[in-house]
């Protein structure tokens, strides 16, 4: 039997990433936006069609759609949930989360998740969880350049998750150092002459060439896309997660000194572009899925 994967979640670049790189190494994989509403099999009989030449059903943070597993299970699919950022912590603190994660446990085949310390978070959960990677599109050609500056991601509608007012007072004592905020116009923010929003960028490349260093400092994270897109374009990252060739920090406070280390260095982060090329390329990841569904419907 020859693995047919229906990618489902309501994060269309995780979706998106997905299907490109399970394409890539061979495998059929289409993916079906599931909107926050849910998709609701027994309304929408079109599903039926839809799913029917698909023999594994691979959700992204979809361990809420119990009514949707039960179809699918009913129907003989195999289901796999994909845990990804902070739908882990949230199965874990929020009652109602805890306990439809629980219930679709039962349901689902085979539970992932995209970050290894997350695995170890989700038995707090009573979920049993094997750690299998989501990646960008890594870009083995990405442009190394070195331009000191500082990059950090602030999305508007979540300023404080991010830290986003006690990130950005690294801009008073870095007067020097230019700060480029992106996912955020500003609003409500320091206003200093050293920090530049940008609000949503739909191309990145300008805003690495123009970088030497990513902070990432959320109070709950995965296995950050922009974290690997970093490295791959040569960049240090000073991060509160631990990854090789990142700087670990576990405080805020913490960040003011590596940020100083790091901006004395003056060249790009050449073993952690490596690191990235080797550990997270397409086809290494690619093989790993292509095991792991092989396993599954074996």
């Amino acid at each position: 039997m020859i693995p047919k994967v229906m990618i489902i979640s309501n994060f269309k670049i995780f979706g998106a990433y997905m299907v490109d790189m399970l394409n890539k190494v061979g495998l059929k994989a289409e993916f079906l936006y599931d909107d926050p509403i849910g998709i609701n099999p027994w309304k929408v009989k079109r599903f039926t069609q839809t799913l029917k030449d698909f023999n594994i059903i691979h959700f992204i943070s979809g361990y809420q759609r119990v009514k949707f597993m039960i179809w699918l299970h009913f129907v003989g699919k195999k289901i796999v949930n994909h845990w990804i950022g902070t739908d882990v912590s949230r199965a874990i603190n929020d009652f109602e989360s805890n306990l439809l994660a629980r219930i679709t446990n039962h349901i689902i085949d085979i539970q992932l998740s995209e970050w290894l310390p997350s695995t170890k978070e989700l038995k707090k959960a009573g979920i049993k969880a094997s750690f299998l990677p989501i990646i960008p599109q890594i870009d083995e050609n990405a442009p190394i350049t070195y331009k000191s500056g500082v990059l950090i991601y602030i999305p508007e509608d979540r300023v404080n998750f991010h830290h986003g007012h006690k990130i950005l007072e690294l801009a008073k004592a870095f007067p020097n150092t230019k700060f480029q905020v992106v996912d955020n116009k500003g609003d409500g923010l320091p206003a200093l002459p050293n920090i530049h929003y940008h609000g949503w960028v739909e191309d990145m490349e300008k805003i690495w060439s123009n970088i030497s260093i990513l902070i990432r400092f959320p109070k709950h994270d995965g296995l950050s896309f922009m974290v690997l897109e970093a490295l791959t374009h040569g960049k240090w990252v000073i991060w509160n997660q631990s990854m090789p060739y990142c700087s670990y920090v576990k405080k805020i406070s913490d960040i003011s000194y590596e940020l100083k280390s790091l901006l004395d260095k003056k060249s790009p982060n050449l073993e952690g572009r490596k690191f990235v090329l080797t550990k997270f390329n397409t086809q290494k990841v690619g093989k790993k899925y292509i095991e792991f569904y092989n396993s599954l419907i074996s």
